[in-house]
């Protein structure tokens, strides 16, 4: 098991562990995330959901928190989404086409 943590500019820090029957064990710089012509490496990924984590952290989103998303399908959007893991909020991705009704019901 790999323990990490994240310290955050508030001095706080943030602990998580990946466990290796879940995930493999692979390079920093192999391919994580392909996105068109976009390749984000596992250690670029990890760098993002760091910075993703500590923003959320600082503006008071942590464990049952619910974050409404929308945006396009992308590497920030899977750091993003990991990032909400690691503080413990979970995410609600919405679509802005869907009618006005249907997002007031999910927000």
């Amino acid at each position: 098991m790999l323990a990490r943590a994240l310290t955050g500019t508030l001095g706080s820090t943030f602990a998580w562990t990946r466990s290796s029957a879940f995930l493999p064990d692979v390079s920093p710089e192999a391919p994580a995330v392909r996105a068109g012509e976009r390749v984000t490496t596992y250690a670029e990924l990890d760098r993002l959901a760091n910075a993703y984590a500590v923003a959320l952290l600082e503006r008071g989103v942590g464990a049952h928190s619910v974050v409404p998303v929308a945006m396009p399908r992308s590497s920030t959007l899977i750091a993003l989404m990991l990032a909400m893991s690691r503080v413990g909020a979970a995410t609600a991705v919405i679509d802005l086409a869907w009618p006005a009704e249907h997002l007031r019901e999910v927000l």
